[in-house]
């Protein structure tokens, strides 16, 4: 299958910068003499490269760049020798100084607001998270309950201690960068206020891990939990709105989860590309995609599109275990019923028993209905064995070992077993995967013959 990758346009040039004058980072390391040092970004789940320079024999150096940097976390480090974060926002003309010795207990800031808040509150948390950590380690292997009670409630107060803390700096210091990151990452976990803490529009948090790990998180709940693509979407669709006042931050978005939807291979996941690609992508909605990038994923959304409810299937020509062929556009019958299936596929044989079972009720009726059992592997002895075995021999049985009808395309046959049903015009009415919900489509079916 062909598969395209939809990228983002270049981080560089569609930056927005919005300190007032340059930027200049002098800096002074401690351990660091006549090492090369690096300054960069995170963006998204990576990590890029700003600037570098050689500090001199007493560690120091400067950092500098004629416009201001777009706000974000960013990194300094030296080869060999570790890093630090730091972070840019409208104040970029400070002095950095620490220690590759204790990079943590010994870096300061001069000059930058945010850097000190940044720095102090890092401090705060070195001084007492590692409690925490072993209050929760100790409550795993505890087994008297005095003790865990104990413990939960001394891990109660250090917890309370913790949020005490980012929430006074928070209140403490209202539009600062430092603010938006913490309120970021210490957000809701209920999930009707999941985000509401996070400020998407604001133009510094793309260049952290925060919005990437939003987008993850999204997908997560939602996959994780096979939920229906209804609720996927609609989360998606959240999410996207609230990236939307930030340009950069809404096109790092849509285009984050039109590349994840284009390889992650599940049934009706294609429905959820489709999505986004017409709402979000095509009819000149992505400024941003050149011409070519644009047809390509209007290609790409045409063929994902073809196997959804309301279409008309795409026909093929296969052979039968006889050596004969057949077309699904030359069968006479109302409705056409396509089952995928292959061999070493538990499900596959339950379904076939559901549907050999349906099929004999269908014919005993005078249905119009035809059954057309389409093998998805290769081995013809094993394919002509199975349909003995808990197949059907009065189906008609085909194969196309070479795909030379593209139906893994066209029918997005990312697993198994697989039903659609097709209606006199050969439009796709229903499709249906695993052995419940094929049971529940015959039952349908059966309450129609009736």
């Amino acid at each position: 299958m062909k598969k395209w990758l939809f990228l983002t346009a270049a981080v560089a040039a569609n930056s927005l910068a919005w300190a007032a004058g340059g930027m200049k980072i002098e800096v002074q390391i401690q351990g660091g003499q006549d090492r090369m040092a690096y300054l960069g970004y995170y963006y998204g789940d990576k990590q890029f490269l700003q600037d570098s320079l050689v500090l001199d024999s007493r560690g120091k150096g400067t950092f500098a760049a004629p416009e201001p940097l777009p706000a974000g976390i960013y990194f300094l480090a030296l080869k060999n020798k570790g890093y630090f974060d730091l972070l840019l926002s409208d104040d970029q003309a400070f002095a950095l100084s620490a220690d590759t010795a204790d990079w943590a207990g010994s870096l300061k800031a001069v000059g930058s607001r945010e850097n000190e808040l940044f720095f102090d509150f890092q401090a705060f948390m070195r001084a007492n998270q590692p409690r925490q950590s072993e209050l929760m380690a100790e409550l795993e292997t505890a087994q008297d309950a005095q003790e865990q009670a104990r413990l939960r409630a001394e891990l109660d107060q250090v917890n309370a201690r913790l949020e005490a803390e980012w929430r006074r700096v928070v209140a403490e210091n209202p539009g600062t960068f430092f603010a938006v990151l913490l309120e970021a990452m210490n957000g809701y976990t209920e999930e009707d206020r999941f985000f509401a803490h996070m400020d998407f529009g604001h133009p510094g948090l793309l260049r952290t891990p925060l919005i990437h790990k939003a987008c993850q998180m999204v997908l997560a709940r939602n996959l994780n939990n096979y939920r229906p693509n209804e609720l996927l979407i609609a989360e998606l669709d959240s999410l996207i709105a609230k990236a939307r006042p930030n340009p950069e931050a809404y096109q790092f978005v849509t285009t984050h989860f039109l590349n994840f939807f284009n390889t992650f291979q599940r049934l009706g996941m294609n429905e959820v590309f489709v999505h986004l690609a017409d709402n979000y992508f095509l009819g000149g909605k992505a400024d941003w995609f050149t011409p070519e990038a644009t047809e390509q994923l209007a290609a790409r959304t045409q063929e994902l599109r073809a196997s959804m409810v309301g279409q008309v299937a795409k026909p093929f020509e296969m052979e039968r275990t006889t050596g004969e062929f057949v077309a699904l556009d030359e069968l006479p019958h109302h409705y056409v019923l396509l089952f995928f299936w292959k061999t070493g596929c538990g499900h596959c044989e339950t379904a076939s028993e559901l549907l050999s079972e349906f099929y004999q009720e269908a014919r005993a009726a005078d249905a119009d209905l035809e059954l057309v059992a389409i093998y998805t592997y290769q081995n013809r002895d094993d394919w002509n064995k199975a349909i003995q075995e808990y197949g059907d021999p009065d189906w008609i049985n085909v194969w196309d070992p070479e795909d030379k009808n593209n139906y893994h395309l066209n029918y997005y046959i990312v697993s198994t077993p697989i039903v659609y049903l097709l209606d006199q015009d050969r439009k796709i009415v229903a499709k249906r995967a695993g052995e419940d919900a094929i049971k529940a489509l015959l039952d349908d079916l059966r309450a129609w013959m009736r």
